[in-house]
């Protein structure tokens, strides 16, 4: 129980939540709208068939508390310490949308070098971050009958955990999975264009 006393915040994992159905989804759409062709300035190769695309999601449990003794000049008065610990769950996706990546093409030079498909790549965004109610649990509830908890500031410490949970899942890499798994879905994506074989695809940095 020591452990629960201080904020705990957890990584549990982050993982390439749609890549595979990714692949399979655009890899069949380009089929069925008779996109490959031998002729690349016949193709106008354009990322709005995959929209808005979470590409890793992370999993996270956050631990916080609420401790509010009341206080006479910094002094804390007896018998007027609450405590709440409460722990919850939950999924963090981030990705890209896809949409608005404008892909740069230049094409073979006549020196038989290969051409190149350039995509710059803006830093990934929050999609979504959902809390999971069912895995909420009290692990500590004291309430001091003169100094009850108000609602404000259970509300107040839920926003706050949910912001922590986002934290947490970008600083133990969730930006860094999304951007290499979007990598990976473009290339596919481009892989299906027979015009585009042979070509260099790069990714970069949007300024």
């Amino acid at each position: 129980m020591k452990l629960l006393t201080n904020k705990i915040k957890i990584i549990i994992t982050a993982v390439a939540a749609v890549l595979l159905l990714g692949i399979g989804l655009y890899g069949g759409i380009l089929i069925g709208k008779n996109t490959k062709d031998t002729q690349p300035q016949a193709v106008a190769l354009s990322f709005r068939d995959i929209g808005e695309l979470a590409t890793t999601s992370a999993y996270v449990t956050e631990v916080n508390e609420i401790n509010d003794p009341k206080k006479f000049f910094e002094i804390t008065i007896p018998f007027t310490t609450s405590r709440l610990i409460v722990s919850e769950n939950y999924v963090i996706k981030a990705g890209y949308n896809f949409e608005k990546i404008v892909p740069e093409i230049s094409d073979p030079g006549e020196d038989g070098s290969a051409g190149k498909i350039t995509i710059a790549l803006p830093e990934p965004s929050i999609l979504s971050n959902e809390a999971r109610p069912e895995t909420r649990k009290i692990w500590l509830e004291s309430e001091s009958i003169f100094n009850n908890i108000p609602e404000e500031k259970r509300n107040k410490l839920e926003i706050q955990m949910k912001e922590d949970a986002e934290t947490t899942a970008i600083n133990n890499g969730l930006f860094d999975e999304a951007r290499e798994n979007a990598e990976k879905v473009l290339t596919s994506f481009i892989e299906n264009f027979d015009a585009y074989d042979g070509y260099d695809i790069i990714f970069t940095d949007e300024k």
